[in-house]
Formats: structure tokens, sequence, C-alpha cells
């Protein structure tokens, strides 16, 4: 027989005239607040331990797998993703090493260049004076040859 609040309220009544109040209320204290079959035993909860560390167990085995797979799957993409950028870096490097070559062929050509003209100007410039020094070497031995 399940015992009600009323229930539980008509035996504090009859034990509070029998006995007075503060035995009533030491009673009412050390009865449980519900049916005795509602009162958890050790065992319950030795046994509700034994489920609860269990489901623990499987719970932390799942998450561990779980971890596992997501740290191999994270560790793959990793892999591919370094992977691509080596492969772009490389042609990137390649196509500015090919650009650098092509730059350094053509400042060899135009060095090339420069010094062809620099050699050119600089016979120029030694025939002009020749020729001064020449004209100048004429004039001064017509001019002594017309005092003399």
């Amino acid at each position: 027989m399940a015992v009600n609040e009323r229930d539980r309220y008509r035996l504090f009544e009859a034990v509070q005239q029998q006995l007075g109040v503060d035995v009533a209320d030491t009673l009412m204290q050390l009865l449980p607040p519900v049916g005795w079959a509602d009162v958890a035993l050790k065992r319950d909860l030795d046994q509700m331990e034994l489920l609860l560390r269990s489901d623990l167990d499987r719970t932390r085995t799942e998450l561990s797998a779980a971890l596992k797979l997501e740290v191999s799957g994270l560790r793959a993409e990793m892999h591919r993703e370094f992977g691509a950028v080596r492969a772009e870096m490389h042609r990137e490097f390649g196509a500015v090493r090919a650009e650098m070559g092509g730059l350094r062929a053509e400042m060899h050509q135009e060095l090339g260049r420069v010094s062809q003209r620099i050699g050119e100007q600089t016979r120029t410039l030694v025939l002009t004076m020749m020729t001064m020094q020449l004209a100048t070497i004429g004039a001064t031995v017509a001019a002594i040859a017309r005092f003399a």
C-alpha cells in the first residue's frame, strides 16, 4: 500500500496528540518523504554505479575512436593541402626562374649593345682627337714655315 501525503499528515497529527509536536516532527523527519518502494538501497546505488561506469567506459571508447578518426582525417587533409601548396610553389618558383633567366638574357644582350656603342664612341673620340692633333701639328708647321 502506497503512503500519500494525506496519510502522512494523519500520522503526524496522531503522534502529535499522543507524544507532542517535537516527537511528531522528529518521527516525520526520520520517515522517507515517499513510500519505501521509492527509497534507493545501497545495492541499487552499487548497481547504478556499475551501469554508469560501463556507460562512461563505452562513451570514452567511442569518443577516443572518433577523435582518432578525426585526427587521422585532419592529418590526411593537411598532407594533401601541404602537397598542393608545395606543388604550387614549385610551379611558381619555376615560372620566376624562367622569367629571371629571360631578363638575364635580355640584360646580357643590352650590355653587349651598350659595350659595342661605347667601343664605337671611343674609336670615334680617339680618331677625332688624332685628327685634331694632326691639324694642330699641320697648322703649327705651316705657321713656322711662314715665319721662317
